[in-house]
């Protein structure tokens, strides 16, 4: 066990030497150290248990990506593809967004919402102002018309299908009449 921890620190140390290294940063958020608090809330590097891990290092080296991670007695190395790097990085995104939102939540009583977008591609981007002020007016009024006559149905005791009618009329009932024979 210790001639390969050796074996693994001098291959490491001589590939630093020799090659072009370069510190990857999975996300802001972590850095380019991934600690094991980090590595569990994330969701990350699955393929590498969490009971020994003390945290772990994203490296490019020549023409690959690599994952270094230390252990509390020992160390590894492996190679993982560029869209693993990106899938972590998204993870890494959604996670964080979901638990900036979830302490927003519990310290106000207001429901806020958080819209995931892809920063790599800037022209995916949500369009929210496609609403003209003119459409915005006429639907308040709608809803407005809609909370009203829903309220006077519920206060006339209008039900089902005849609580329906009187709102989509406007408010006016239906008579009906039946022919006599």
């Amino acid at each position: 066990m210790k001639k390969t921890t050796i074996t693994l620190i001098i291959l490491i140390n001589w590939t630093l030497c020799f090659s072009q290294v370069e510190k990857i940063i999975l996300h802001q958020v972590v850095g380019d150290t991934i600690s094991l608090k980090e590595k569990i809330d994330y969701l990350l590097f699955p393929e590498i248990a969490d009971t020994n891990f003390n945290y772990g290092l994203v490296r490019y080296i020549n023409t690959s990506y690599y994952i270094i991670s230390y252990f509390k007695s020992d160390s590894l190395i492996r190679q993982i593809d560029s869209t693993d790097i990106y899938n972590y990085h998204k993870n890494i995104e959604k996670l964080y967004a979901y638990y900036s939102n979830k302490t927003q939540s519990d310290n106000s009583s207001e429901t806020s919402y958080v819209i995931l977008t892809d920063s790599v591609n800037k022209s995916q981007k949500l369009n929210t102002n496609y609403i003209s002020p003119e459409m915005r007016k006429k639907i308040e009024y709608d809803a407005n018309r809609y909370q009203r006559l829903n309220g006077e149905a519920q206060n006339q005791g209008l039900k089902g299908q005849d609580r329906q009618n009187y709102i989509n009329t406007g408010g006016y009932g239906e008579l009906k009449f039946k022919k006599k024979k």
